[in-house]
């Protein structure tokens, strides 16, 4: 995996320091993409890429499997995988590539539906005698799914408040105007948040942003001015 990251990135070939940091930059963008948290359309890709190449994530067995390899690497390295601080060189491009890659690498020849790894695996260890704990019962954050539904109830909520005050707005213009009103903003991000209690804060407001501009897509553009502050202006 790291010889691919340094074939993306050629200038970093000499940098292995570098390299292992994208390499656990990776490891996290897949185990979110395997929990399908963070941004909706990366998710959609990574999760294509294992099905292009014969890894049927829709069956529960292979998922788990597959689930359980990564956040085995995650653990033996010592890798916080809930702390979002990607190095910028690992590009949705990059992502996608070294992704597809491994996974090709580590295919059955047969082209059957087995689970494996989207990660360098580490010489394996004798096995241990391991004490089963107490089974209890998990909690999961919410999906990307669950994440766009919230943040469509607010939205209609939000249309109709505007038009029991005797105005009529488009929804494509009243997100455009949510979107770049920092105060409206937080207030219809803190609705969002209610709907979805065990939401990471940051994750949510990430995805968020990106159904926002879906949904004035086509009719907004959004900019950047010199201090970072983005807002959607009508094409």
């Amino acid at each position: 995996m790291t010889g691919q990251l340094a074939a993306c990135h050629r200038d970093l070939a000499g940098d292995p320091v570098r390299l292992q940091r994208l390499r656990d930059d990776l490891t996290k963008v897949v185990h979110w993409a395997l929990l399908e948290r963070g941004s909706p359309d990366l998710v959609a890709r990574i999760r294509d890429c294992y099905k292009r190449c014969n890894i049927d994530l829709d069956d529960a067995t292979v998922l788990r499997q597959v689930r359980g390899t990564i956040k085995g690497e995650l653990r033996k390295s010592g890798i916080d995988a809930s702390v979002p601080d990607l190095d910028p060189a690992l590009d949705p491009p990059t992502i996608i590539l070294t992704t597809k890659r491994t996974i090709q690498r580590l295919r059955t020849p047969a082209g059957t539906s087995q689970p494996g790894p989207a990660l360098d695996r580490k010489p394996a260890k004798p096995p241990t005698t391991r004490v089963r704990r107490p089974t209890t019962r998990r909690v999961h954050a919410p999906s990307a799914t669950e994440m766009r539904q919230a943040f469509e109830r607010v939205t209609v909520r939000t249309l109709e408040q505007i038009q029991m005050g005797g105005r009529t707005l488009a929804r494509s213009d009243c997100l455009a105007a949510v979107y770049n009103d920092a105060s409206w903003k937080t207030r219809f991000l803190a609705q969002v948040a209610a709907e979805l209690p065990l939401a990471d804060g940051k994750l949510l407001a990430q995805a968020a942003d990106g159904f926002f501009r879906d949904a004035f897509k086509g009719e907004y553009i959004e900019r950047t001015d010199r201090h970072g502050h983005r807002s959607a202006h009508r094409r």
